[in-house]
Parts: C-alpha cells; structure tokens; sequence
C-alpha cells in the first residue's frame, strides 16, 4: 500500500535525518565491500588458491563491522531508530549480491545530490485514522504524520490489524523529485479461503502497439476490446519543452555570473522552483500512464478468458536506429509494453496468462491459410493475403493468430486443471505451430525453456560481468 504523506517542517526535517542515517550506513557497506575485493584481488595475483582466498562479507560480517565502527564513523547514530542501519546494510549487501551474480555493476556510494532521500523501518508502526505513525517521532514531540487522502482501503487495512487478520511488516519512506513524501507500507495478510475460480471463457489474443495500445480478439478475429495509450507525453512535450528550457537558462545565467565556461547547476531558489516544475510535469505524464495502463489490464483480467500475450523484446526494439526510427523510440517508451504485461502477470492467475514464442510471426500470418506476408512493414496498417485473397486488419490478425497459437497450447488437461481437476500426467501441449518442424516442433507447453529479454535460452546464456577486475572475474569463475 502506497500513502501520500503531508509532513509539517519538524517532521521533513527528521525524516531527511533518517534517509541520511540510511545513506550513511550503506555507503559504509559500499566501502567494506570494496575493501573486501581489494584484499581477494591482492590475494589471487599472489597466487593464493581459490578456496583459500578472501570470502565475500556475509550479513553477520556486515553488520559487526558496522557495530564496531559505529561510534567512530556515526556518533549520531543513536538519534534514529536501528532498524534504518539494518535495512541498508541489507540493501547493499543485495546489491553487491547482484553484482556477484553478473546482473548488475559494482554498488556505488549514495549522495544526496543524486539520490531521493529515501528509508526502511520495521519497528512500531501503526496506520491510524489520517495518520501515520513512525518510530520515535512521538517521544521527541514530533506527533504523526498527517496522510494527504485517507481512503476505505486504510480503513479495512486498520480493521484487519486490529482483529489480527495482518500486520505491517516495514515501511519504506521516499520523498520523490518533486518533494512529496510517500509511504510504502509492506503489508502480510492472513488468508482463511481461496477463491474458487470459473472455467475460463475461451482464449483471447492480446495484440499490443504504439497507435492502438491493446486489441484483443480471439481465434475469429472479431474485436473484443480496444484501448488506445494514454499519449501523455506527447501531449506534454511543449510544456516540458519550456520548462526545461527555463531550467537551462538559469544555469546559463549561472555559469556567466562566475565566468565558467560551460553551464553550471545554479543553486538558486528559483532554480529548484524551475526544476520542481519539470518533475511536476513529469510525474503527471507517469500518473496518467499508470492510470490507462492498470484500467487497461483491469478490463483485461475481467473477462474471464485465458490470454495469450507477445514475449516481445521490448529492449531491443528501443534501440537506436538513427533517423529511420525518428520519433519511434519515445513513443515506445510511452507506451510500456513491459509494465502492461507485468501488470496482467500478477493481476492474472498462472494458468489464465500464456506467453507466445518470441518468434511468433503473429502480424505476417494469414490468419485462414497460414501463409507469412514477409513484405509487410509497420506502416501497413490493412494488407491482403496473396493466397486465398484475404483482406487483413493488422491488429485483429495478430490477436486472432496469437489466440489460435493459445488454442492450441490449452488442451483438455489444462482447462481440468483450472477448473480443480488434477491434470493427465502425460498431456502434451504442443502450441505455436502449424506444421511439423517448426521452431518449437518437439516440446511440450511444460518443457520449453524460458527465453531471456537479450535472446537465448537463460541456462545457456552468457553472462558478462560488470565492475573492477570483471575479465578476471568471469575468467576465474569465483568471485
């Protein structure tokens, strides 16, 4: 659950204190991690071997070090709760976790220059009526939090707190660019049944795009429902032309002013006001995004059908083209195919959400006599068949090819399974393909392997690591 708070000047000024406890504790973290590689580095080129080296700092480790260093490093770190330290040293601990594991770079130190001010705590927390209460900011006179909109769904929150059907875990507070604060409450509920779900309603293709957002049709090719983007950037783009504009030319003015050869970050008052009203613009672009995005997926997921979506790969198609993709790269982002599909994989159950292979040629097949328009581009939005003489809406064939791809791939089995029923053991799915030989010819709806976003198998997929000594590293395997 996710609150909007209203805190008074004490209030946001304690609350910076404790996102720059947090920042302090994982910035130690950083530094003890890069220490820790250093002394492995220096160890390995000595030729010490592997199992003899340096290992990684564990969370123990982490957290004795901190303790002993405490007093030193942080002599004000009994102003704040504990709980704050803990959390960010986990945070950096997970971080330097993905690194290990090649998925992301080395962890770098947090400033508050770059960083939104930004803390977990976990301890005496309560979701009052209006308000919010947070550790400790009422021994030292601060009061709660005032909540900017109370809802129902707080109420039934509080309700269920106090009958002991759940409890709050932690809570993450984070003050965005535009200087609102917010309140991530993790919530664990006590569930006592499970609802009973229907037979799904047939199969439905879900055909995504940049013009038309979702077109979902199924195996006839008859529109089932239409959902056009939310074009919210498109419309903003001359408001946070001029706004950005105002920005630059504050620093411009700046950078005069002390004889600075290139444009310098003003630090003035009206600077912020300016740069404020950029984030402003921004957010509002992203809420009206998110709100077409969630009525989208909603709308989706009541219609009791099992859908069937693209495994697209979203990344590469954002990637430069020069100017043949003029203008196509902003509208892609715009329209977040990756948050639409993660939206429908938590708002769907596992067996009502099937994703196509990435290889589907869903928009160049005829959805009647399954010949491949190999000339088709993005610009035909209609196109007819050179076979059987078929005319084509783009968007209702691909979702039309991708529920007959889902038809195949829900055989008798699977639908006994959503109904309650145990499925036959050796059931075999075979979807994807019209004929024999295809590029998923052999394999079972259950024993495909999972594609990942950058193309391949993820059990054969090479991993380049990121961060200092990253040939060494990939080239040892240990660290």
């Amino acid at each position: 659950m996710r609150i909007r708070l209203e805190p008074n000047r004490a209030q946001e000024s304690y609350l910076l204190g404790c996102a720059g406890a947090s920042r302090k504790a994982y910035n130690f973290a950083v530094e003890q991690f890069a220490a820790n590689h250093k002394v492995w580095s220096a160890e390995r080129d000595a030729g010490v071997p592997a199992e003899k080296c340096t290992r990684p700092l564990s969370d123990r480790r982490l957290q004795d070090a901190w303790h002993a260093q405490k007093d030193d490093i942080a002599p004000w770190h009994g102003e704040y709760p504990s709980k704050i330290y803990l959390y960010a040293l986990r945070r950096a601990r997970a971080a330097h976790a993905e690194w290990m594991a090649g998925r992301a770079g080395f962890p770098r130190f947090k400033s508050k220059h770059r960083q939104l001010p930004a803390f977990t705590v976990c301890e005496t927390i309560s979701l009052e009526a209006g308000a919010l209460r947070l550790p400790r900011m009422e021994r030292l006179g601060l009061g709660l939090v005032k909540i900017s909109a109370p809802d129902t769904h707080q109420a039934t929150l509080r309700r269920s707190v106090r009958r002991s059907r759940a409890r709050i875990v932690s809570v993450t507070v984070r003050r965005d660019s535009c200087g609102t604060w917010w309140a991530s409450l993790s919530i664990e509920r006590t569930v006592t049944s499970t609802p009973q779900l229907l037979a799904p309603n047939g199969v439905v293709g879900i055909d995504v795009g940049v013009k038309t957002l979702v077109v979902a049709a199924g195996s006839d090719a008859v529109p089932i429902l239409e959902a056009s983007g939310a074009k919210a950037l498109r419309e903003a783009e001359h408001r946070l032309r001029v706004a950005q504009r105002r920005v630059s030319r504050k620093d411009r003015s700046y950078a005069k002013a002390i004889g600075a050869p290139h444009p310098r970050r003003s630090p003035s008052a009206k600077r912020e006001q300016a740069r404020r009203r950029v984030a402003r613009l921004h957010r509002q672009v992203r809420d009206q995004r998110h709100t077409v995005l969630h009525q989208t997926t909603r709308q989706l997921a009541d219609l009791g059908a099992v859908l069937v979506i693209e495994d697209l790969n979203v990344r590469g198609m954002k990637a430069r083209g020069g100017a043949r993709k003029s203008g196509l790269n902003r509208h892609l982002h715009d329209a977040s195919f990756g948050e639409l599909r993660r939206q429908l994989t938590y708002k769907l159950p596992a067996d009502r959400l099937i994703v196509a292979d990435r290889f589907f040629p869903s928009s160049k097949r005829c959805r009647l006599c399954g010949v491949d328009n190999q000339r088709l581009t993005l610009t035909d939005r209609t196109w007819t068949c050179t076979c059987c003489g078929t005319s084509h809406d783009r968007d209702a064939n691909a979702a039309a090819n991708l529920a007959t791809w889902g038809e195949a791939a829900v055989t008798a089995d699977v639908l006994l399974c959503i109904a309650g029923h145990v499925p036959d053991a050796d059931a075999d799915a075979q979807a994807g393909d019209r004929h024999e030989g295809g590029p998923t010819a052999g394999r079972t709806l259950h024993s495909q392997p999972t594609r990942h976003a950058r193309g391949g198998d993820k059990q054969t997929r090479r991993v380049t690591r990121r961060g200092p000594a990253s040939a060494d590293l990939a080239a040892t395997g240990t660290r």
